[in-house]
């Protein structure tokens, strides 16, 4: 029997913080990412252009089709700080959260996630229809997941506040901690974090109608003048 597990992090208390969107694009972080000189162990692979397209792409796809719309979901693009914590993480080869993990540059919360499996296959696009799959636990108006089911992977799939995510995959032939005799461990970091509690993850209403800067595919994107803006989270 192959086995699947996921974990998400809450939110602690957070009061209102500067968060500050740099005006790079994706190609921008991309070839950042990739021409760093890795010093973690091979276990934990550096990832290819391919892999982090389509980790943004399936987080974007989903965060624009949210039901209800939203009015503020950003664009989520890529961050190499991130990246480095989840790889590190990964290594670990455990179902346990990173409770170290909130030690970003900029982001004074990070969110995580993780996907754990007994198969050496699986992909990043996998974990994240995982997550955005418990959309069905997920009642908004209530704020609050069905009884006795998990929701939390996803309502930080679609937090709108969130506009960065780096992601690390690693196998562990020699098992996953309490989880599976070998498998493979996905973890995703996300800034800002969200899952606050007593926040909904967006706002409902007309797709994009709340954008700061430019709306695309009914997603925010931020511009050099994200860079000045303040969220809250």
């Amino acid at each position: 029997m192959n086995h699947i597990s996921a974990l998400y992090t809450l939110h602690p208390e957070s009061s209102k913080a500067p968060v500050h969107c740099a005006g790079l694009d994706n190609m921008d972080f991309l070839l950042k990412c990739l021409c760093v000189v890795l010093t973690l162990a091979a276990a934990a692979k550096a990832l290819t252009s391919q892999e982090i397209e389509s980790i943004i792409d399936s987080h974007n796809e989903l965060r624009s089709s949210v039901s209800p719309n939203a009015t503020d979901m950003m664009y989520m693009g890529w961050d190499c700080d991130l990246e480095n914590i989840a790889k590190a993480w990964s290594k670990k080869c455990t179902i346990l959260h990173n409770d170290g993990r909130s030690v970003h540059p900029v982001f004074k919360y990070v969110g995580e996630n993780i996907f754990a499996g007994g198969k050496s296959t699986y992909n990043f696009p996998t974990a994240v229809n995982v997550w955005f799959n418990e959309q069905k636990h997920y009642n908004y108006n209530s704020d609050s997941c069905d009884p006795g089911k998990v929701c939390g992977h996803y309502t930080q799939v679609v937090w709108a506040k969130t506009y960065r995510v780096g992601c690390a995959r690693n196998y562990c032939p020699n098992g996953i901690n309490n989880f599976v005799p070998s498998g493979t461990v996905i973890v995703c970091n996300y800034g800002p974090g969200g899952n606050v509690k007593g926040s909904q993850p967006y706002k409902k209403g007309q797709s994009c109608s709340e954008c700061s800067s430019t709306c695309d595919g009914n997603l925010c994107h931020c511009n050099d003048t994200c860079a000045a803006m303040e969220l809250d989270f």
